[in-house]
């Protein structure tokens, strides 16, 4: 009896990949949709730098005050804020130190705020640009307008000036005025603001 002859592999047409080929295409393509995810959402997250995060009562943005409280992250370099435009939904700020101008802070009792945030301790500032999705409560060549971050105790406020406020005045120009009105800095040239984005 003659030996049995396997028949013949089926061969894939010409250009179509095998499966391990696909199943590791597929899995490259994950890595780099997760790699883009935590690219665009790093900001959310990072910590990498964080010199302070805590809660606050409100961010005051010329005109506009958000009246919802929020997490207020700084950095090195920048101070991020989850702010609740009430026409662009939330907004993630990037403030960088280097755009601030005129920045001093307020003990409990002085702050701008309204409603239940009234007197809050604060942080205030200015920045030298205009600001996207703030072009109308916000005018950089007002005097009047300032955006402040208003803390919800003191002992926040104080550990601010400790640990990121002398990184501020720094990165400003040295103008800065703990616990009392701002000192009168020129305002330098636009610059880059920094980071703006929204999540709808």
């Amino acid at each position: 009896m003659g030996a049995v002859v396997p028949p013949p592999r089926r061969r894939l047409p010409a250009g179509r990949p095998s499966l391990s080929e696909q199943l590791a295409a597929c899995s490259a393509s994950s890595d780099t949709i997760i790699a883009d995810m935590k690219k665009t959402f790093k900001s959310r997250f990072d910590r990498e730098g964080l010199l302070l995060e805590v809660p606050t009562r409100y961010l005051h943005v010329g005109r506009c005050e958000s009246q919802f409280g929020g997490i207020a992250r700084f950095f090195s370099h920048e101070v991020v804020y989850a702010f609740e435009h009430p026409h662009h939904r939330h907004v993630e700020m990037h403030m960088r130190y280097a755009d601030m101008a005129q920045p001093s802070t307020a003990p409990m009792g002085r702050g701008v705020g309204r409603g239940r945030g009234r007197g809050a301790p604060e942080f205030r500032f200015r920045i030298v640009n205009e600001l996207a999705y703030f072009t109308r409560e916000y005018d950089p060549t007002n005097p009047a307008h300032r955006l402040a971050i208003g803390f919800t105790t003191s002992a926040d406020l104080r550990r601010f000036e400790a640990e990121v406020y002398p990184c501020v005045v720094v990165a400003a120009g040295g103008g800065g005025a703990a616990g009392g009105a701002p000192q009168p800095q020129p305002l330098r040239s636009a610059g880059s603001l920094g980071r703006v984005g929204t999540r709808r």
